[in-house]
């Protein structure tokens, strides 16, 4: 039978000294998707940590994969969309002592390079939070009579291609005063009263 020291190890034995164990780090995977100034972004649930918070699609890297193949799969299980690891841009690293365990975390922000939506403008995003609900892409033309909606898409959905929406022609006094004057509601439609919203 083994026999303990006060401490609880086998007696006879040396007790490492702080700092000399094998280092372990957790490595989670943050990705950027920006278009025209806006971020994808959604509201954490089913989780423990900052649940209802918003945050970029992100997880864990998995032990044996490169963490530029995590980005990937975390896109895949997370939004549905497929991205090519060469198109990966790190833009940036934290490392940071995990305030519960004391456990080391090394946090990487990739950013996907391909800006296949340049000259769009967001005109519908969502406060759900849910992944799947996008920002919702147009392409704006103005004359001096009217504003025109057209050529409708939703960025990380390539595979649906231009959507079956509009042209939209508004009279542009009209748009004017609506941009001008916006209404603002009074409380979330999707009634997710109490929660943050960016």
């Amino acid at each position: 039978m083994t026999q303990l020291d006060h401490t609880g190890r086998p007696a006879g034995t040396t007790p490492r000294t702080p700092g000399t164990d094998p280092l372990t780090l957790i490595v989670g995977v943050h990705l950027v998707l920006a278009d025209d100034g806006t971020v994808l972004l959604g509201r954490r649930r089913n989780t423990r940590y900052a649940a209802g918070l918003w945050h970029l699609p992100a997880g864990h890297m998995e032990r044996g994969e490169p963490v530029t193949r995590s980005m990937t799969r975390e896109a895949e299980e997370e939004l549905g969309i497929t991205l090519v690891e060469d198109d990966l841009e790190l833009v940036h690293t934290l490392h940071h002592l995990d305030a519960d365990d004391g456990r080391g975390r090394l946090q990487l922000f990739f950013r996907a390079v391909a800006d296949a939506y340049a000259g769009t403008t967001p005109v519908l995003g969502c406060s759900c939070g849910i992944w799947g609900c996008w920002p919702l892409l147009t392409v704006i033309t103005t004359t001096a009579e009217t504003v025109t909606w057209s050529s409708f898409r939703q960025p990380f959905r390539e595979e649906w291609g231009e959507l079956p929406m509009g042209p939209y022609v508004i009279a542009r006094s009209a748009y004017a005063a609506a941009v001008t004057e916006p209404v603002h509601l009074v409380e979330d439609p999707l009634g997710l009263h109490g929660e943050t919203t960016p």
